[in-house]
């Protein structure tokens, strides 16, 4: 397996609920991703609710980062599996598990910051299926940075 970084900016979400500001979406038929790390910065000076949770449909992105072979830690080849970082502002929001993995809340402080780090054990991603990263609390999630370790 190869190990894949990859990072976007995305803009704040709405005010909601279980709204996504970042996610991995895996479209392959059957591999699965192994998500090793994500980092998080805010790039506004608003605070971040931050919960990771499991995605079951796409949902319409602001945005969407394609890895390629540059993202390839030994520029080995392109992800065999063609999985994708989408970011918001979401037009149609990815359906979002009930269940929160980890939680974290951030400062009002612009440079902010939360690793994520599974390296021991890695949470799989299932073929159609996504990660994303949401506020768990009916606030904004600011504008931030959103990088994702993964193995593919």
């Amino acid at each position: 397996m190869a190990e894949y970084i990859v990072g976007g900016r995305s803009a704040a979400t709405a005010a909601t609920s279980r709204h996504v500001a970042a996610a991995i979406w895996n479209p392959h038929a059957s591999d699965r991703l192994r998500i090793k790390e994500i980092w998080v910065c805010i790039t506004t000076a608003g605070v971040a609710n931050i919960a990771m949770a499991r995605t079951t449909t796409r949902g319409t992105p602001g945005s969407t980062v394609t890895p390629d072979i540059d993202n390839d830690t030994v520029r080995g080849a392109a992800p065999n599996s063609g999985f994708l970082l989408d970011l918001a502002a979401f037009t149609v929001q990815p359906t979002v598990d009930g269940s929160d993995l980890p939680r974290w809340n951030l400062p009002a402080a612009i440079g902010a910051g939360v690793i994520f780090s599974f390296r021991e054990k890695p949470i799989e991603v299932a073929a159609g299926a996504g990660l994303a990263i949401i506020t768990p609390t009916a606030v904004v999630f600011p504008a931030s940075d959103f990088t994702f370790v993964v193995e593919d």
